[in-house]
């Protein structure tokens, strides 16, 4: 059975940078299929997003192969926007996402 999550987005980018780091073992478990990753529409924005800023020197074919992997092999959740206030209103998306699916036990995996 595959472990539920969300990736936040400096996953996504430390595993692209350092390919022998532990977000890059985390997504290669994503593609393994060992993790199920839950994603919702506003989560693929902010991922091309970051993931595309010329500072960060990624280059665009990893971006879009990451991005199309989550889109086919994820899960996409529709969630219903939380409305209290959060430390960082940058985390919403993720925890309405991991909210969504909480009754699978889903885990919001961060650096």
């Amino acid at each position: 059975m595959a472990i539920k999550v969300v990736f936040d987005t400096n996953v996504l980018v430390s595993a692209l940078i350092n390919e022998n780091g532990k977000p890059r073992k985390i997504l290669n478990l994503f593609y393994d299929k060992e993790i199920l990753v839950y994603y919702s529409s506003e989560i693929i924005e902010e991922y091309k997003d970051v993931l595309s800023r010329k500072e960060l020197g990624i280059n665009p074919e990893k971006i879009g192969k990451i991005i199309n992997a989550i889109r086919k092999i994820g899960l996409h959740v529709q969630p219903t926007k939380s409305i209290f206030k959060m430390p960082d209103e940058n985390d919403r998306i993720f925890y309405d996402a991991a909210k969504e699916q909480s009754k699978n036990k889903l885990n919001k995996l961060s650096r």
